[in-house]
């Protein structure tokens, strides 16, 4: 090798040093929108924050990569550090019953929580997929997965949380709580599995979803009265440094608020007629849980109604509302009932008042009954952040 051509080796090294330095230092995200070529050819105006919002797929598009290099870690130094936690069921076809859980997650610092009501974060988690479920009854079986990824958990922490979602099609399906009816979450880092394994609720032995469920015949039942003492919730803490060295903590939920509204069961009283109520929990941000408001702190299922006949027993029918909110610690929650007006006009009102039954882990906080015919604020139940549960 002559000494030109090693000095003009040693330059050339020299100015892609510089230019390199020099890119590091202004790497940043475009503040125009620039056009895109979408999967079908067409093309579109978009900006970095289209990218921000869902990095995982966005900044797959040379576009996207070239014009938001900050934004999709493609800045000089960058080390990935792509979070994925999926949620499944087992793939065996023997399973009998039904069961569905869903997946949450929320990042230190940030407000918004990624779930299947905001599967769009602007700090850069997707949610794919509603709730997680399996489903068997000898005749078929099918399952459903749910996903929820974080593009950069550099110096991040980050909470996954999941919850059992309870239904009526479990109460008819329900299955014996065998390890095929629970889910897996599986956690990778950058596509390894940092577990050593996926992770489940713990076994409910002799708890089953349901309680106080006779059905009479095919039409005369109790249905949805939910098993306060089951426990389908759990947390996973996984923080990661700037060098995406994580650390991953399964915990269990330590502090469960769930609250029961439900009148008295089938052939346990001698009222007649139909009431249906609702049961609302406002948290300390204004934020409203129901079964007509999802939310990511809080789930709610059926609402609490009666139709009991006088001389047609054979159709009488009973269902409770129940509300699960799995970290209570630290939180205010008002609870608000109100009567859904319109049935009673043909069967007449049912008398007797629902009763909300509020738990705190596994033990009753308090009981408290509606007034038959109106709205009332029920009651504020006040958790301190170990725990210590009081109510108003």
């Amino acid at each position: 090798m002559t000494s030109f051509n090693l000095a003009f080796i040693i330059l050339s090294l020299h100015i892609l040093a510089t230019i390199s330095i020099a890119y590091a230092q202004t790497c940043q995200d475009s503040t125009e929108r620039f056009q895109i070529t979408l999967d079908d050819g067409t093309q579109r105006l978009k900006g970095c924050y289209t990218a921000s919002k869902n990095p995982w797929e966005q900044c797959e598009k040379i576009e996207m990569m070239f014009n938001c290099p900050k934004t999709c870690g493609n800045c000089p130094g960058d080390i990935k550090c792509k979070v994925k936690a999926d949620l499944q069921f087992p793939q065996d076809d023997s399973f009998k019953g039904f069961h569905s859980d869903f997946v949450k997650v929320q990042r230190e610092g940030q407000s918004q929580i990624c779930y299947s009501g905001n599967d769009r974060t602007d700090w850069g988690c997707s949610h794919i997929g509603g709730d997680a479920y399996v489903e068997g009854t000898g005749d078929f079986f099918r399952k459903a997965a749910s996903s929820a990824r974080v593009y950069d958990a550099r110096n991040a922490k980050l909470t996954i949380g999941v919850s059992h979602r309870f239904s009526e099609k479990e109460v008819l399906q329900e299955s014996d709580g065998n390890v095929l009816g629970r889910s897996n979450l599986i956690i990778r880092v950058n596509g390894s599995m940092s577990t050593g394994g996926s992770l489940r609720h713990n076994r409910n032995t002799y708890k089953h979803t349901h309680d106080g469920f006779d059905q009479v015949n095919a039409l005369n039942r109790n249905i949805g009265f939910v098993n306060p003492l089951y426990n389908g919730d759990y947390f996973v803490d996984i923080v990661c440094d700037n060098s995406c060295n994580c650390s991953i903590t399964k915990r269990n939920a330590e502090c469960r608020l769930k609250a029961q509204l439900k009148f008295p069961k089938v052939d346990e009283t001698n009222y007649h007629g139909f009431h249906k109520d609702v049961v609302t929990v406002m948290n300390s941000k204004g934020e409203a849980c129901s079964t007509e408001a999802a939310t990511s702190w809080c789930a709610a299922y059926g609402d609490a109604l009666t139709l009991s006949f006088e001389t047609q027993s054979y159709y009488d029918f009973n269902m409770a509302s129940f509300i699960n909110i799995p970290d209570a610690a630290g939180g205010t929650f008002d609870f608000d009932i109100a009567h859904v007006t319109g049935e009673e006009s043909k069967f007449g009102l049912f008398e007797e008042p629902a009763q909300l039954d509020v738990y705190i882990n596994d033990s009753v906080l308090t009981s408290v009954s509606h007034n038959k015919n109106g709205s009332s604020k029920a009651l504020k139940v006040t958790c301190d952040d170990y725990c210590n549960c009081n109510y108003q």
